[in-house]
């Protein structure tokens, strides 16, 4: 459900996305008082997975309606799953940074490529211990780069207007 709302915020199908990360939520709280008999099941799996792209989804949804990113106090909001979540979170705003430049929203799409810019700026000063953390900061990395490499080509198109 997590990721349909991704798709929905990508779509600007906010309410839609909204009643989904409801859904997931009280899923994952469900959850939750369950893994109390296997505490261990909390840090591995499916699970974790679930909790990353939840994290991942609000995250978004917080950027796209108030152009800001606040902490989550949430079970999920861990830091072996806010990681990888924030992590994620640059590939779902350089999606949103190419529907805007298709738009031909500039402010916006240089607003979005600052914020990457930001966390991997932010991910950078931290020590990424793990084989998945350092995966997932080369992605977001890579995002980085993408979004540079978008925002340069919108200032050729639009320069030579």
């Amino acid at each position: 459900m997590s990721k349909q709302a991704i798709f929905s915020l990508l779509g600007d199908r906010v309410p839609e996305a909204e009643e989904l990360l409801t859904e997931a939520k009280e899923i994952l709280s469900g959850l939750e008082e369950h893994l109390d008999a296997a505490p261990d099941l909390r840090y591995t799996g499916a699970y974790k997975a679930a909790l990353e792209e939840h994290l991942e989804a609000r995250l978004f949804w917080q950027v796209l309606t108030s152009d800001i990113i606040k902490p989550v106090a949430t079970p999920e909001a861990r830091f072996d799953v806010y990681l990888p979540a924030l992590c994620d979170l640059t590939g779902e705003l350089v999606r949103e940074m190419r529907r805007r430049a298709t738009k031909g929203e500039v402010e916006q799409a240089e607003k979005l490529k600052t914020l990457i810019a930001k966390i991997v700026e932010g991910l950078t000063e931290l020590d990424m211990l793990t084989k998945h953390l350092r995966h997932k900061f080369e992605e977001a990395n890579n995002n980085l780069k993408n979004a540079e490499r978008i925002m340069y080509d919108l200032k050729v198109k639009y320069q030579n207007r």
